[in-house]
């Protein structure tokens, strides 16, 4: 994912959910659960502060490098996590299906 426009709004919201609310995501925590909560709370908190300077300065081009420049990494991290935790969560979730039809 390189592109702003390839980031599914969907997938960067959830991320909300994942940090603030796990147990109502996750019905356990295992390794890639576990991963995805710890790619979701620093991308999250590198948003926040991005946001909050934005409100402060009310212009982009005045919030400080030092808080864009690891942005996009710590969103590639984070969609990685997502994308390799959904694989295997859909599948469950449709193995779940077939049995209750």
């Amino acid at each position: 994912v390189t592109q702003p426009e390839s980031v599914n709004v969907r997938v960067f919201l959830a991320a909300f959910m994942v940090a603030h609310f796990p147990s109502r995501v996750f019905e356990s925590v295992e390794p890639l659960e576990q991963r995805l909560l710890d790619a979701a709370a620093p991308m999250l908190a590198s948003f926040d502060a991005i946001c909050a300077s934005l409100q402060a300065t009310r212009c982009f081009r005045d919030v400080p490098p030092a808080l864009t420049r690891p942005f996009p990494a710590l969103l590639l991290d984070y969609l990685q996590a997502f994308e390799a935790w959904k694989v295997p969560d859909e599948a469950k979730l449709t193995c779940r299906i077939k049995h209750a039809l």
